[in-house]
């Protein structure tokens, strides 16, 4: 039973990562329709104080939103709108219905898309990549942040947040060559938040 579990929950890592976007929206779906993610439980999280403070009260882009977590639980007057996106469909009604039970539906809007290829149609003060980024190919890993640094307004700024740190050390590794690193804080749980920029060009 252990060898069949271990088995498939590789499978499911390396669609999530290398997968069709439309094989990736049923295994997500799939995930989300079990309960996997815990829809509608407001616990908090050590990143939000980042948020807080990195989102200035401004506009947020959310890549992998699932069930709309950080538009839900954030402090309503950290931020004046946030934009959810997500491959699952299933996520982003449930996104949308949390939104309306909260009176969150002014603030949040939520999209379905692939974040890889999502293409944001406004510049954001925080972009936001909650234990989304880690699905995302290593080789891809700049080229994405590249191409959303071009979406962030002027003094704006990253936040990733990984649920384990030193799993995703190389993922960590990039960021720190590549973009300028404003904070890096782990919980006690071993999730690392890491707030940066990009370099200043020459």
């Amino acid at each position: 039973m252990y060898v069949t579990r271990r088995a498939w929950e590789i499978l499911r890592g390396l669609i999530h990562k290398y997968g069709s976007e439309s094989l990736k929206k049923r295994l997500w779906n799939r995930d989300y329709s079990r309960g996997r993610y815990g829809y509608g439980c407001s616990a908090g999280d050590f990143l939000y104080p980042y948020l807080v403070e990195h989102a200035r009260r401004g506009s947020i882009l959310d890549l992998g939103c699932g069930e709309g977590k950080t538009e839900n639980e954030l402090d309503q007057q950290a931020y004046t709108e946030c934009v959810g996106v997500d491959i699952s469909d299933m996520a982003i009604a449930r996104a949308k219905a949390w939104s309306e039970r909260t009176g969150r539906v002014g603030k949040n809007k939520f999209y379905c898309s692939d974040i890889v290829s999502f293409v944001p149609s406004q510049e954001f003060d925080l972009i936001l990549f909650r234990d989304s980024l880690c699905y995302v190919p290593l080789r891809k890993i700049k080229a994405t942040l590249d191409r959303y640094s071009d979406f962030l307004k002027e003094n704006g700024c990253f936040v990733v947040r990984l649920f384990d740190g030193i799993r995703y050390a190389p993922l960590v590794e990039i960021i720190e060559a590549n973009f300028s690193v404003q904070l890096k804080r782990f919980s006690e749980t071993g999730a690392v938040a890491i707030v940066f920029r990009p370099l200043k060009k020459t």
